[in-house]
């Protein structure tokens, strides 16, 4: 699953709608609000999930809240945190090679 907000979560889009046009199984969420954290929704987002993308524009904070959620859960996920701190927004092969590392796996 690639969980996504802000100005990430149209490249992000992109990125799964190309992996799922070659028959990937991935899944998007992008969260409206970041706070109050809309963790019941997330971790029903992915309840069939074992690994999460996280791409964000800063040093990796939201990751670091989606690991707490999934840990007061008591779920065990793999993140994969792809970020940037530069001015230019994350672009789409990024995400797209970060979810064909997951699905090679």
């Amino acid at each position: 699953m690639v969980l996504a907000y802000g100005s990430v979560a149209r490249p992000s889009e992109e990125a799964v709608k190309r992996a799922r046009a070659e028959g990937k199984k991935v899944s998007f969420f992008r969260p409206i609000t970041l706070w109050p954290s809309p963790d019941k929704e997330i971790i029903e987002a992915a309840k069939n999930v074992n690994t999460i993308i996280v791409p964000e524009m800063n040093y990796g904070q939201y990751e670091g809240e989606i690991a707490r959620i999934f840990g007061e859960a008591g779920k065990v996920m793999k993140f994969i945190k792809i970020n940037e701190l530069g001015s230019e927004t994350i672009h789409p092969d990024r995400i797209y090679s970060a979810i064909m590392e997951v699905c090679e796996q």
